[in-house]
């Protein structure tokens, strides 16, 4: 038997899961893949699940490039300053 996934919300016929951290939703992701391969999940349920796995799926990497664009911004900021520290 499969468990349920927490619930979601939907926004204009769109689920909402942008309230939760990368993490949260790599585990929800997770989760749904299992039941899916499980085989034991009701035909309407599991096309309810891929479209929240599609939602968990961009979530996670629009989370993913807002990080590794931080990183590359942090990295240039450092950089700039050890450049700077350096011609004094």
């Amino acid at each position: 038997m499969y468990k349920k996934i927490m619930s979601h919300n939907i926004v204009n016929n769109k689920i909402d899961v942008s309230n939760l951290q990368f993490e949260e939703a790599l585990d929800q992701l997770k989760e749904i893949m299992k039941q899916l391969q499980s085989n034991e999940i009701k035909l309407q349920d599991s096309i309810a699940q891929y479209e929240k796995s599609i939602a968990l799926k961009n979530h996670c990497e629009a989370l993913s490039n807002n990080a590794r664009v931080r990183i590359e911004e942090l990295a240039q900021s450092n950089a700039s300053d050890h450049d700077n520290g350096s011609q004094n």
